[in-house]
């Protein structure tokens, strides 16, 4: 299946654009050097995960849209934190 993010990306506002390109890339590479420093290979993972390997493999290529849901799937499957969003303290 062919990633509609590409199509979505082109859509948005310069700004936008770059912003979902500069960090999607950023996630990617360290959901990769997540798995290095685990010594886990796609396969354990997507099955931790629940995925098929050619999904995971899209995630960590960077061909797959990057929801909420499959990062924290992604998450728990390697037990390991790979977004961290920092909140304004109040």
């Amino acid at each position: 299946m062919k990633s509609k993010l590409p199509a979505f990306i082109q859509e948005l506002a310069p700004c936008e654009r770059r912003f979902s390109r500069k960090y999607r890339v950023e996630l990617v590479h360290r959901m990769n050097e997540v798995l290095e420093e685990r010594n886990l290979s796609q396969k354990e993972v997507a099955m931790r995960a629940g995925w098929k390997e050619a999904y995971l493999s899209r995630v960590l290529g960077g061909e797959q849209n990057l929801t909420l849901k499959t990062i924290a799937r992604f998450e728990e499957a390697v037990g390991e934190d790979v977004l961290t969003i920092s909140l304004p303290e109040e």
